[in-house]
């Protein structure tokens, strides 16, 4: 029986492509739209100086950019997006989203509830 190939931790097939979120220039991205919001450039000069804070590695190369989009290899079906949208943020503040219409399964799953409201001398149990 030959003996079980041994990999180096992290070694991955070369196929694989990681995606990349760089929370540094996320930060540096904001500046220019902070002079945006200010007025004192127009939103698309401030997009065309905001660097690329997401990235795609695979292999050796690494390519930015603000959208990255996820097709399935045989169907060609878009599977997901990642989008950077700093000029429109989410309501909680979010800059990068996660977008995909297939089946999603949260791993390590932790659930929150909302707080029971406080109680009040009306609403009070009492004692019989």
């Amino acid at each position: 029986m030959p003996e079980p190939i041994k990999l180096k931790k992290r070694c991955f097939p070369k196929e694989w492509s990681f995606i990349h979120v760089n929370q540094t220039l996320i930060k540096q991205g904001n500046v220019f739209r902070r002079r945006a919001q200010d007025g004192e450039i127009t939103q698309d000069e401030a997009l065309a100086q905001m660097p690329h804070a997401l990235s795609v590695k695979s292999g050796k190369t690494n390519t930015y950019g603000s959208t990255i989009i996820v097709y399935h290899p045989e169907t060609g079906e878009e599977l997901m997006r990642v989008e950077h949208t700093p000029f429109d943020p989410y309501a909680c503040g979010a800059q990068i989203v996660i977008k995909t219409q297939m089946r999603v399964v949260v791993l390590a799953e932790k659930t929150t509830v909302a707080p029971r409201p406080a109680a009040s001398p009306e609403n009070a149990p009492t004692l019989a």
